[in-house]
């Protein structure tokens, strides 16, 4: 669609040609609006939300096993002074 002002053209029809049709989603095809993202550019937004979602799984897994191995190594240096104590 042209934005540009034809001096030809009323107000009303400059306004009516510059706007999306009412029907733009059927007329495309799809749900999304005609103006709005293209299906590539959609899809690449749902690509690039679930690769983030995948990442920062990724990463609370990885500080929940770092937990873990901290709480581990807590653990065993626990056991290792009370054994040290019994051998006082």
């Amino acid at each position: 669609m042209d934005d540009e002002e034809d001096p030809n053209m009323s107000h009303e029809l400059q306004k009516e040609r510059n706007s999306p049709p009412e029907d733009a989603h059927e007329w495309a095809g799809s749900s999304v609006p005609a103006w709005g993202l293209s299906p590539e550019e959609l899809q690449d937004k749902k690509t690039k939300r679930k690769l983030n979602l995948q990442l920062t799984k990724k990463k609370l897994e990885a500080e929940e096993r770092k937990a873990a191995a901290e709480r581990s190594l807590v653990g065993e240096k626990a056991e290792a002074e009370r054994e040290g104590q019994r051998w006082r």
